[in-house]
């Protein structure tokens, strides 16, 4: 069983609707509301709007995810079977503050690249 979840999040993670929600998240808050001008230093103290902005990213991916886990037929109980453990670390630690900011830094870059060409 944990297989089974473990693939099917790989899968959620490379759907085009989890890529597509998260790119368009990232542009509004970076570009549009320009959450994150000032940069992202993990080593200093983060403004309230970065963690505002990570709270809505969370119900992104949480609303992502559970849409995703019901087309495929997995329910939040099939998650708390302690054979799902190793799967249910994945997508914490996918989901992290750390891992969100580093997303931020990915996309900054992303999105200046393409301002370049």
């Amino acid at each position: 069983m944990s297989q089974d979840i473990m693939g099917t999040l790989q899968l959620f993670f490379e759907s085009p609707e989890l890529i597509d929600a998260v790119t368009t998240f990232m542009h509004d808050t970076l570009w549009e509301k320009q959450v994150f001008a000032g940069g992202v230093d993990v080593e200093k103290e983060q403004p309230h709007e970065y963690h505002d902005a990570y709270k809505d990213y969370l119900s992104l991916f949480e609303a992502q995810l559970s849409k995703f886990l019901a087309t495929k037929g997995i329910s939040h109980d099939d998650l708390a079977d302690p054979a799902a453990v190793e799967c249910v670390d994945y997508v914490i630690s996918s989901s992290s503050y750390p891992e969100f900011l580093a997303l931020v830094r990915h996309y900054q870059h992303m999105f200046a690249e393409q301002d370049d060409d």
